[in-house]
């Protein structure tokens, strides 16, 4: 088992397996259901689900792969990110953003689902952006980066609202 998570608006789980297939169980413990999504990427590293829990993501070297929930490969998403560190889409499901460095320079990009291009790339980290997270409302996302630094960010305009500094060990 190399990752396991909810399945959004379902009763399911989902178990990601090293033989590149996904376990779907329905969560009924008296009668509990299991179907297999097999066909999937090796070395696929992260995973992520739509928020309306049709579509799964996942990322490979360099690529962003995108399938139906139990179904068909839909797309793939060139990103250039070599080992990326998260995988999130947005809340309206029209875009998924990937973070990671590239040039030696913390980045995220995020791309339009319909095209596959990128809509939004922020450049700012001095290092790796590990983590990110898009705020409640879907306007502004928040990043995390090795450099210790805690950015917020405008999800339409790509400018910079806050900066601070994260916790460091005394």
């Amino acid at each position: 088992i190399i990752d396991i998570q909810f399945v959004p608006k379902t009763n399911q789980i989902a178990i990601f397996y090293f033989n590149k297939s996904v376990e779907y169980i329905t969560l009924d413990p008296e009668k509990p259901q299991s179907t297999i999504q097999e066909g999937l990427p090796a070395f696929a590293r992260l995973f992520a689900f739509s928020n309306n829990g049709k579509l799964l993501a996942m990322t490979t070297d360099r690529k962003i792969e995108i399938y139906e929930v139990g179904g068909k490969h839909l797309q793939s998403i060139d990103t250039k990110f070599h080992a990326p560190f998260q995988l999130a889409f947005s809340l309206d499901d029209q875009s998924i953003a990937v973070s990671g460095s590239r040039d030696n320079m913390g980045k995220l990009q995020q791309y339009d689902l319909k095209t596959g291009v990128v809509n939004l790339e922020i450049e700012s980290h001095e290092q790796n952006i590990v983590c990110f997270a898009y705020s409640p409302d879907g306007k502004r996302i928040a990043t995390g980066g090795v450099d210790n630094l805690v950015r917020i960010w405008s999800k339409d305009s790509g400018r910079q609202l806050l900066s601070f500094t994260g916790h460091r060990r005394t």
